[in-house]
């Protein structure tokens, strides 16, 4: 098991970014594509890796604040596990 699998992620996402963006300009390079459409294709994959990071940096902020919440002592009314009260109550 990864213990950074958001690390993880984003590198593969990073590489895999990478080398699409190298074939595309190899692919203007050996003249299959035109200088205009490499510019096109990149502009095309900058778009897609900004909107897909955002989105998983939404995705990936949910996902923390669901898995940590449970965990998260409650300020408004804190309780043990057997549902004790862990402030003290005041009198009067």
């Amino acid at each position: 098991m990864n213990r950074f699998p958001l690390a993880g992620a984003a590198r593969s996402a990073a590489k895999l970014w990478a080398a699409v963006g190298g074939i595309v300009t190899g692919l203007a390079g050996v003249g299959i594509i035109t200088a205009d459409q490499n510019t096109a294709l990149q502009g095309l994959l900058v778009g897609v890796a900004t909107v897909a990071g955002a989105g998983t940096s939404v995705l990936a902020a949910f996902g923390v604040r669901r898995q940590a919440e449970p965990l998260v002592t409650s300020v408004v009314d804190p309780r043990a596990d057997d549902g004790t009260k862990l402030a003290p109550v005041a009198n009067g």
